[in-house]
């Protein structure tokens, strides 16, 4: 799969996050009480309801953190 390049404005790569969202999540990386947290963090974020969720099917379990703010602003 082809992957856009790094660069000094976005320094990963979609690859590169889903690896670090892997280990993280799912993985070993954190401890079990880091893990459920930072879960339910992921779960309980709405600022992506419009966004990435709005193109999922309404019974999957999705979490994100999209960086959208209270003012309407998304980075």
């Amino acid at each position: 799969m082809r992957q856009p390049p790094a660069t000094r404005a976005t320094p990963t790569t979609p690859a590169a996050m889903l690896g670090d969202m892997q280990r993280l999540v799912v993985g070993d990386a954190l401890s079990a009480g880091s893990r459920e947290r930072l879960t339910g963090w992921l779960l309980a974020c709405k600022t992506g309801d419009k966004r990435l969720r709005a193109g999922l099917p309404s019974d999957w379990r999705v979490g994100d953190k999209t960086g959208g703010g209270n003012n309407g602003t998304a980075q």
